[in-house]
């Protein structure tokens, strides 16, 4: 079993047999429910993370990789392993990386920046997408979803949407074509079993759009203010 909390300012609290385990950038908390105590042992600097402040997670499960979206970079933990990524080691083209999308069939790892654009890595290579080298619409990422039926990378940006196909070639969306809400930003994206995209934004509301047709029992969409989901 396993489940882990991120918090923006208190590090990430990760959940396994023996109990809570909040890792820091200068210590580690331990609660055991063993013993319903709590411990908190001091780290060098760094040894799991170089901040506190996490933005967002993402789990790989095919590579058991938890992966952490933080203002001084991207982490990678698995097992006993931490594994740090900014710009001074990676092809990361900035420090503060809002969010993290791992594609578990192609096993492409993306990562969105506040400005900087999008990075991509596969294996030890880095290709870094942004406004002046692609037909990436903004190089402010909000959010990335990966669709289940054909694969393709969705990206929500600040001025629309693009999404990438397996043959790398890009589709744009702008407001207020096909329909497209206006917004502050693209908040999230999700698909539907009838072939739907559903794309919710900051301040404009949400809209769909039809892209494929998949013989799936029909769901129900659970919308909050900026996420949407699917259950089946």
């Amino acid at each position: 079993e396993y489940r882990a909390v991120s918090t923006y300012g208190g590090g990430v609290t990760i959940f396994n047999s023996a109990g809570w385990v909040r890792y820091q950038t200068d210590f580690r908390t331990e609660y055991s429910y063993y013993d319903s105590e709590q411990h908190t042992y001091n780290v060098p600097s760094g040894t799991y993370m170089m901040t506190d402040y996490i933005r967002s997670l993402e789990y790989d499960s095919v590579n058991d990789i938890l992966w952490l979206a933080t203002i001084d970079g991207a982490v990678a933990h698995t097992g006993d392993s931490w594994q740090i990524y900014d710009t001074g080691n990676s092809g990361l083209p900035a420090d503060r990386i809002q969010l993290i999308k791992a594609d578990e069939n192609s096993g492409a790892v993306y990562f969105g920046t506040f400005g900087f654009g999008l990075a991509r890595k596969i294996g030890d290579d880095w290709t870094v997408f942004n406004y002046d080298n692609s037909p990436l619409v903004s190089d402010f990422i909000y959010s990335l979803a990966i669709c289940p039926y054909d694969g393709d990378l969705w990206i929500g940006a600040d001025q629309g949407l693009n999404s990438i196909a397996a043959d790398s070639l890009w589709t744009t969306y702008l407001p207020p074509d096909s329909g497209l809400v206006f917004g502050n930003f693209y908040s999230d994206i999700a698909f539907d079993s009838a072939g739907n995209v559903w794309v919710s934004t900051f301040g404009g509301g949400i809209a769909s759009k039809f892209i494929h047709s998949q013989p799936e029992p029909e769901d129900s969409l659970l919308v909050d203010v900026r996420k949407l989901k699917f259950v089946i």
